[in-house]
């Protein structure tokens, strides 16, 4: 009975310190958005129109109004990395699409499917299953090699299951388990609603990460919204 009451406890507040995390991040990206970007967007317009007064100055301000719009574009990027507005609006489904057209610059394919996912999923879920794709996904094409990585949602009468995989370098789980902040925040934010966290992974063989949640996840405090690397 006190070791229940112990992990209870800290599952409580392992929930609250996620949620304190993802409230900073949505601030964060309020400020990015709200003030340096349109702090960025005046100095492009005063850049554009010196350009059209000064012929002669045209190639350097050229140049300047080329790093403005760079800049600008990194904001809005990093912006929707901090707190994914679109979640809410779109989605679970649309924005994993959004998430896997910002990554297909790098030189691995990115395959995104899904069967009978619900179109209206509880906020904290919807996160959750974002923040671990983005984690998977970023962790895939720094680390694995791979051509090709795949990301399925599948919805099941009371959960939705998860499957990130690829065929890449692969790794030891259990070496690496508990060394790096992203599978111990995995494992922590499919914890805190009640689900399951399953990696498959030896070198040379590949990685599978496969997560089960209830779609009705008890969770404390309510309106908790999991963060990322905590915990």
């Amino acid at each position: 009975m006190e070791s229940r009451t112990s992990h209870d406890r800290v599952r409580d507040l392992c929930a609250r310190l996620l949620n304190a995390q993802e409230a900073e991040r949505s601030q964060i990206a309020r400020e990015l958005h709200e003030d340096i970007g349109q702090q960025v967007a005046l100095l492009t317009i005063d850049l554009e129109l010196l350009g059209a007064a000064g012929q002669t100055r045209g190639d350097l301000v050229g140049s300047a109004l080329n790093r403005a719009h760079g800049i600008a574009r990194r904001l809005h990027d990093l912006s929707h990395r901090v707190h994914p507005a679109k979640l809410q609006l779109v989605g679970l489904v649309p924005a994993l699409h959004a998430l896997q057209d910002e990554l297909s610059e790098s030189d691995t394919a990115i395959a995104v499917t899904y069967d009978n996912v619900p179109p209206a999923l509880p906020h904290d879920l919807t996160l959750c299953l974002f923040r671990i794709v983005q984690e998977a996904l970023q962790n895939a094409l720094k680390y694995s090699s791979a051509p090709e990585v795949s990301v399925h949602v599948r919805g099941e009468s009371d959960a939705l299951a998860l499957t990130v995989a690829d065929d890449g370098v692969g790794f030891d789980v259990e070496a690496a388990w508990g060394k790096g902040l992203g599978l111990v925040s995995m494992g922590e934010r499919v914890e805190a609603i009640g689900g399951k966290l399953d990696i498959h992974s030896n070198p040379g063989a590949g990685t599978r990460l496969e997560i089960r949640v209830p779609l009705n996840p008890s969770i404390a405090p309510a309106e908790l919204v999991l963060a990322h690397d905590i915990c």
